[in-house]
């Protein structure tokens, strides 16, 4: 007999992982459509902020709303019983929400940040811009 957890492990597994509720209840192509459309949607909203101009800001930032949207209705979908995965599949649910999450490495985030503050404004560092004149 195919042992089930309860409907609340469904909803958290759709926190860590989206669409592993549906997947691991039976319904994989639904699944994988989830964590798909999913991150699609933060991806284009993502790419479309980053491209300078209105209209791509106007676009990502309706993405991005159609990406919380459709998580509320992923997340609400995904009460639904699954069967027991155990630890060794807890821990493959973990390690695959961090490493498909596209962010990349978390240590070349900072060193992005902290290149940025070295970059002079108009009126912070005057003499930078100056020694630049006097060099050329």
């Amino acid at each position: 007999m195919n042992e089930e957890n309860r409907k609340w492990v469904g909803v958290l597994l759709g926190l860590i992982l989206h669409g592993s509720a549906h997947f691991l209840s039976g319904k994989r192509a639904a699944g994988l459509k989830w964590y798909c459309g999913l991150f699609a949607c933060g991806f284009l909203s993502v790419a479309l902020v980053a491209v300078p101009g209105t209209v791509p800001l106007v676009l990502g930032a309706a993405f991005g709303l159609a990406g919380v949207v459709l998580w509320f209705v992923m997340l609400r979908q995904s009460c639904r019983p699954v069967r027991r995965i155990g630890f060794l599949g807890w821990l493959a649910v973990i390690v695959l929400a961090s490493e498909g999450d596209g962010t990349g490495d978390i240590q070349e985030d900072i060193n992005g940040i902290e290149g940025l503050r070295r970059i002079p404004t108009s009126g912070s560092c005057r003499s930078c811009w100056c020694a630049l004149d006097e060099a050329r």
